[in-house]
């Protein structure tokens, strides 16, 4: 018989890890045009899941050091 307190929590993570996977398959498919963003539902939905705008294309002539730390710092990377 679990704890109740540690049951809530393995609870609390597998619905975490579902909203992360939804939301890995959401980016997925807004990058590959596959759904229409300009939906009402879709785009309610791309707030829920991906709050924060993740950083700008990398460029080139950055070095690879900087393009790194960059992704480290930016939250939204950080939750995927």
């Amino acid at each position: 018989m679990l704890n109740p307190i540690a049951a809530l929590l393995i609870e609390v993570l597998e619905i975490y890890k579902w909203v992360v996977i939804a939301a890995v398959i959401v980016s997925w498919l807004t990058a590959f045009n596959v759904i229409n963003v300009h939906n009402n539902f879709v785009r309610t939905l791309l707030r829920i899941l991906l709050p924060r705008a993740p950083i700008d294309s990398v460029d080139a002539s950055r070095p690879p050091g900087a393009t790194v730390a960059a992704a480290m710092l930016d939250t939204a990377y950080q939750l995927k």
